[in-house]
């Protein structure tokens, strides 16, 4: 079977503490056509050095490339771009650093799935893991048609054409979601048809480190310009029940006992994973929230 070449993209900056899961997650994929680009913001703590002394034991294997690059840039979408820029891949992934593959043949997987239908598309996706300090929980994604108002999988767990990705770059003038910018303007231009979704476990990610993650309200505000409705009465008004819905929730987090915030998480995430599990493909018998082994914790 010939599978395309495929290039993953990380951009970083001061992200030694997370980033080595990330570098030897994509050294052990065994996917025979892979090159690993990382567009570094000039980091001060190290993160350079480290990339340098995983690609020395990349570079070595054959049919794998590693192209690092550590200069000032205007932050994370100017990065992805500037990385799509040097991509020779057919198919590009960004794999964010402290994130990583589910496994060493995650990409082969996904892309022995897709085979037969493969030229058809433009984005091929998958399964992800929601890494969390009390477990991992597994999430499939939401229907292709809820790009109209979010995200409808897990960006690191997507691989897009190299082409695509050239004729419609990021549009760096928003901070937070330009990914789902890019996502919502290829589905309203292409329709769900360019998107394959293949049932393969491929990313785990950490959502508490994301942007969105940090200031949920600024993505809410920033998904609504994307789509042309901020300027809207009845938006605005559902915003300020949305402000005071989270501004309440965090309150009430610094209140309740340690514990039992915890407890109240887990069980918000296994409900998570059960509407998607429902709302999107069959139950493979992926299970619930799972403990963290040691390497999954985060140091």
């Amino acid at each position: 079977m010939s599978l395309p070449s495929v290039t993953v993209i990380t951009v970083c900056r001061n992200a030694a503490r997370v980033i080595p899961d990330t570098l030897r997650s994509v050294a052990e994929q065994t996917y025979p056509a892979l090159e690993y680009i990382i567009i570094d913001g000039a980091s001060t703590d190290g993160t350079a050095d480290l990339c340098r002394t995983a690609a020395a034991g990349m570079s070595g294997r054959q049919g794998r490339s590693v192209i690092i690059v550590s200069e000032p840039d205007g932050g994370v979408y100017e990065a992805m771009n500037k990385g799509v820029a040097r991509a020779t891949g057919d198919w590009v992934c960004f794999m964010n650093a402290g994130d990583s593959f589910t496994s060493a043949d995650a990409v082969y997987r996904l892309f022995r799935a897709a085979s037969r239908d493969l030229e058809r598309v433009e984005v091929l996706y998958g399964n992800a893991v929601l890494v969390k300090d009390f477990g991992r929980v597994p999430l499939k994604p939401k229907p292709i048609g809820s790009l109209a108002e979010r995200m409808a999988f897990c960006h690191q767990a997507a691989f897009t054409r190299l082409e695509t990705l050239r004729a419609m770059p990021f549009r760096t003038a928003f901070r937070i979601a330009a990914d789902y910018d890019f996502f919502f303007r290829l589905w309203q231009s292409r329709g769900e048809e360019a998107f394959l979704y293949c049932d393969e476990d491929v990313a785990a990610f950490e959502a508490e480190e994301g942007m969105s993650s940090r200031d949920p309200l600024a993505h809410v505000r920033e998904y609504a310009r994307i789509r042309g409705v901020d300027g809207r009465l009845a938006w605005r008004v559902w915003y300020v029940g949305k402000a005071l819905r989270v501004h309440l929730k965090a309150a009430l987090q610094r209140l309740l006992p340690e514990r039992l915030v915890q407890t109240i998480r887990r069980r918000n995430y296994e409900r998570l994973r059960r509407r998607r599990l429902g709302a999107s493909q069959p139950d493979t018998g992926a299970g619930g929230v799972q403990s963290l082994s040691p390497r999954d914790s985060r140091s």
